[in-house]
């Protein structure tokens, strides 16, 4: 049996959904998976892997702007910190290689996570990083830094169909690749999940809260009286990770602070109204299960702004600003966009991981 490092970034809870499906398969396939993780990641893989070995690997922690900040700006700012901390973790990758007598490594956008010691393998879905248009002349260095760091990989893995019919558009498609990329499909934590008929509470109007603070809860405030106006049942999923208290704001709208991935799955499945974040994991698992979106990019984060555009471009989504939301509006135009996209799935990562382990005793 081989033991396997899967380390996810802690920015938000997205990597460590999407590294679910990863460590099911490496369990799958007879072999160890030992993760890796820091924060709320740490806690909700903790939750969702009980019997699975798990240990803290110190993560980025961020700092996020106040509602008076500037996104881009704050990040720049910490990005000497940042490059600091992927030095430190991949000194701090040699310890555990030998520590928790590793084969390999799979790391979720942890760019210091690669070895030559073992094999390493790095997820993203951001091969060509898009910068505002304000800083649009960092984003060529940019863009060489992340290539530099994706290269000392063995393999880097893209979460994403290769051909025209893809997820994450000009994020990972359209330019010269790294030379070690391989699309393997997008990472859905409701892949292996089966659907069953029992009783289960269908919202009219499903709202999925994420992301960071204070962000978080400025789109909780402002979303509250829209879905109000809206007079549809509603149900909102705070994103607060490791509490479960529900609670009532009228005889129409109920919240709850977190779902654990089935419960996730059936009310995605059969919400008749979506809005959410655009956050890339986000994508891909409405993606898995067919199903259109209102997309509350967070405000001054470029990622989130274009896939939100690309989603309305392609039918599959409708644009909402933060600050300025009219839901009854947005409603009506994700009515007039036609009917939902068909489940876009792929077993693809399967035999991509299979392959990677039998590399390893090869």
């Amino acid at each position: 049996m081989r033991r396997i490092l899967v380390a996810p970034l802690d920015w938000g809870l997205g990597h460590a959904t999407r590294c679910m499906p990863v460590i099911r398969e490496i369990q799958a396939l007879g072999h160890v998976p030992v993760i890796a993780a820091d924060g709320e990641a740490f806690n909700l893989l903790k939750d969702a892997f009980p019997t699975t070995e798990i240990i803290h690997l110190r993560g980025y922690r961020p700092v996020y702007p106040d509602d008076r900040g500037n996104m881009v700006w704050t990040m720049l700012w910490q990005s000497p910190a940042f490059i600091q901390r992927i030095f430190r973790e991949h000194q701090a990758l040699q310890t555990l290689i030998q520590k928790c007598a590793l084969d390999a490594v799979i790391s979720d956008n942890r760019y210091g996570l690669w070895s030559n010691k073992v094999p390493s393998v790095i997820i993203t879905h951001q091969l060509f990083i898009k910068m505002p248009a304000f800083v649009k002349w960092m984003e060529r260095p940019v863009r060489q830094l992340n290539r530099f760091f994706i290269e000392q990989f063995d393999e880097c893995w893209v979460p994403d169909f290769a051909d025209e019919e893809n997820l994450s558009g000009a994020l990972s498609h359209g330019q010269r690749l790294p030379c070690n990329t391989r699309f393997i499909g997008p990472l859905s934590r409701f892949a292996d999940i089966q659907d069953d008929d029992a009783p289960h509470h269908v919202p009219d109007l499903l709202i999925v809260l994420s992301g960071p603070e204070p962000q978080r809860s400025l789109l909780e405030k402002e979303i509250i009286p829209e879905a109000a106006s809206t007079g549809l049942n509603t149900l909102i999923i705070r994103g607060i990770p490791g509490k479960q208290e529900r609670s009532q704001i009228n005889d129409r709208i109920f919240c709850v602070c977190n779902m654990d991935s089935t419960q996730m799955f059936k009310t995605l499945k059969r919400a008749k109204f979506i809005v959410s974040r655009p956050g890339y994991t986000t994508i891909m698992d409405l993606a898995a299960l067919g199903k259109k979106a209102i997309f509350i990019p967070t405000p001054g984060q470029t990622e989130q702004e274009y896939l939100a555009w690309r989603a309305e471009h392609t039918h599959v989504g409708v644009v909402q600003r933060q600050g300025n939301i009219h839901l009854q509006t947005a409603l009506e135009k994700l009515k007039s966009i036609g009917s939902a996209p068909p489940p876009a799935q792929s077993l693809e990562y399967k035999s991509a991981i299979a392959r990677f382990i039998d590399s390893l005793t090869r």
